[in-house]
């Protein structure tokens, strides 16, 4: 990663990634006033590199520690604020094929089969309305991408990326549907293990002899 222009960008562009306290460090620089008054006049390429930092570190951190978080909230300021999104994230190398018509359809957007790399992927295509103007639904479209693309979790399909022109969420295609739909054809599905909450254990309260 080149160095930014910016010199209180190089004070994160000069810290060592393999560090043990890299993370404090972090923090550390991202709360100092100095760096929260720069970020909003960040000119020409500065903006991108602080993103693709961003992203870049929290790959390396863990993702339970204050650190982590502040990273992450961090992030999905700026990709809200600026209307943009870490380099990595935009699909280039492979075409995407899209269906002609949408098979669902939610508040803001409309979901299409494709195939991306020769595999069935699942497009949501975000809706736009004159009247909400473009800019808004840009930086709506940038913090819903962050906050996706770090959730991890065995029942939620990983974000694969996003293309910018027309806005795009792009995952795994589930043949099953949504889970709404998955619990209608599937009634005695276990609601609890799809979000994760271990199976509750009942131990019946031992009966105490009466006080004498």
């Amino acid at each position: 990663m080149s160095s930014p222009s910016s010199p209180t960008l190089q004070q994160l562009y000069r810290l060592d990634a393999s560090s043990p306290d890299f993370g404090d460090q972090l923090s550390n620089v991202l709360y100092e006033q100095e760096y929260q008054q720069c970020v909003p006049n960040l000119q020409g390429d500065d903006p991108v590199w602080l993103v693709d930092y961003l992203d870049k570190a929290l790959d390396g951190l863990d993702p339970s520690t204050p650190a982590s978080r502040r990273c992450l909230r961090e992030l999905r300021n700026i990709c809200g604020t600026r209307g943009i999104l870490p380099t990595p994230y935009t699909l280039s190398a492979d075409p995407l094929d899209i269906g002609s018509y949408p098979l669902d359809s939610g508040g803001y957007g409309d979901v299409y089969l494709g195939v991306l790399g020769g595999s069935k992927v699942s497009v949501k295509r975000v809706r736009m309305y004159v009247a909400e103007g473009p800019q808004r639904v840009t930086k709506i479209f940038c913090k819903e991408a962050v906050m996706w693309k770090r959730l991890k979790h065995p029942n939620i399909v990983p974000l694969l990326g996003v293309t910018i022109a027309p806005l795009q969420l792009i995952s795994t295609w589930m043949p099953g549907g949504n889970l709404p739909e998955y619990i209608k054809t599937h009634p005695d599905a276990d609601r609890l293990e799809f979000v994760g909450v271990p199976p509750v254990v009942f131990i019946p309260r031992l009966l105490q002899p009466p006080a004498i």
